[in-house]
């Protein structure tokens, strides 16, 4: 089979979306947050919609629910969206 680069290191992208999604899931079957449960976007979060990846295009400052966020990264498949729900959950992207 053709092989171009394939020991070239890459962002997980999608598999990414995925993990997070599943660490929602869990959360929500344990009660721990709910669908309601709003989280204010980071000017993190924010960047990755200025920056030409997949995107929701959420604003800066907004209070988006944990519902609207799962349907941000799993239909839109929105980078933003993963990150604003990881430090949602977590307090920051680094400690998700």
């Amino acid at each position: 089979m053709y092989e171009k680069e394939a020991d070239a290191k890459i962002y997980p992208a999608s598999m990414t979306k995925i993990m997070t999604s599943i660490v929602a899931f869990d959360l929500l079957k344990k009660g721990e947050i709910s669908l309601n449960d709003k989280f204010i976007i980071s000017e993190n979060a924010w960047r990755m919609s200025q920056s030409g990846y997949s995107s929701m295009f959420i604003m800066l400052n907004d209070e988006i629910s944990v519902e609207n966020l799962l349907k941000g990264i799993i239909i839109i498949s929105g980078n933003d969206a993963c990150v604003a729900l990881a430090e949602g959950i977590s307090g920051s992207e680094d400690e998700f």
